[in-house]
C-alpha cells in the first residue's frame, strides 16, 4: 500500500511541475528567432545579433550588452572618445591590457599578437585573443579596437575555451555587421567574414 501511495504521490509532484511549464517552454524556440539590431547606446553604432542573444546587464559601462547565456557567449561594447596622443595601436595596447586582468595570470594564460582586420563596412581595426582561466572557468576572449569618427570602440567578446571554435565565427558575424552610421547593417553571410 505504501508503494502505491509513493507512486501516486511522485506521479502527482511530476504532473504539477509539468503543469507549471507550457509545452511551448520546453522547446527551443529562439533557433527561429530573426536576427536583430541593437543600437548602442552612446552613439550611431548598430550591430546585429543573432535572435538567440538577448540583452542582459554585464559592464556597467557597456553601451552595448547582449548575451546567448545557453551557449555562455557575450559581447560588450566599450566606446569613449579619441584621445589625440593615442594610436589605435596604443588604444588596442591597453585594452590587451585590462582584458588580461581579467584571467588569473598565476594560470597558464596565452595572449595573441595585435593583428590587422577589417570589421563592418571596410573598418579598420585591430584584434587580439587571450585563453585563460576567469572565475575558475577556462575562457577565451575574443577583442577587437577600431577608431572612427574620433571615437575609440573596443568590442569584447567571450566564450569557454571548449567552445571558441563554435563561437567565433558567430563574433566575427556581428562584428562585419558593425555599421558605424546608425543606418542598417551591411548584410553579409556566414562565409562572408573579414575578420580573423
Amino acid at each position: 500500500m505504501k508503494k502505491i501511495s509513493f507512486l501516486i504521490l511522485a506521479i502527482t509532484i511530476l504532473l504539477f511541475f509539468a503543469s507549471c511549464a507550457p509545452i511551448d517552454n520546453l522547446i527551443d524556440d529562439k533557433a527561429d528567432r530573426k536576427d536583430q539590431i541593437i543600437k548602442s547606446k552612446e552613439s550611431n553604432l548598430v550591430l546585429t545579433f543573432p535572435g538567440t542573444w538577448t540583452k542582459e546587464e554585464l559592464n556597467t559601462k557597456a553601451s552595448i550588452e547582449m548575451t546567448y547565456m545557453e551557449k555562455q557567449q557575450y559581447m560588450i561594447v566599450l566606446e569613449e572618445a579619441a584621445v589625440v596622443v593615442y594610436t589605435i595601436d596604443d588604444y588596442t595596447s591597453v585594452m590587451m591590457n585590462n582584458t588580461l586582468a581579467l584571467v588569473d595570470i598565476n594560470d597558464a594564460y596565452e595572449m595573441s599578437e595585435m593583428t590587422d582586420i577589417t570589421i563592418g563596412k571596410d573598418t579598420a581595426a585591430k584584434q587580439f585573443e587571450l585563453s585563460g582561466t576567469a572565475d575558475k572557468v577556462k575562457t577565451k576572449y575574443f577583442g577587437v579596437c577600431a577608431e572612427v569618427n574620433d571615437r575609440f570602440y573596443f568590442f569584447l567578446s567571450r566564450s569557454l575555451q571548449s567552445t571558441y571554435d563554435e563561437a567565433k565565427p558567430v563574433f566575427i558575424k556581428i562584428l562585419n555587421s558593425a555599421n558605424f552610421d546608425g543606418i542598417s547593417p551591411p548584410t553579409t553571410s556566414d562565409e562572408e567574414t573579414t575578420a580573423e
